[in-house]
């Protein structure tokens, strides 16, 4: 996933605040629902992970 970002990111000159947008969405969206835990725990590893 990381090299999918890094190419996203040099393509279209995202800051690491879009790219955490982008993966704060990714997990919100995913069908995750019956598991809504397993989300939270995505969700504060997106909010303390380092974008580049």
């Amino acid at each position: 996933m990381g090299d999918n970002f890094d190419a996203v990111r040099a393509s279209l000159g995202l800051t690491p605040d879009h790219l955490r947008t982008l993966a704060r969405n990714s997990f919100l969206a995913a069908f995750l629902s019956d598991d809504e835990p397993r989300r939270a725990r995505y969700l504060a590893e997106v909010e303390t992970h380092t974008f580049p």
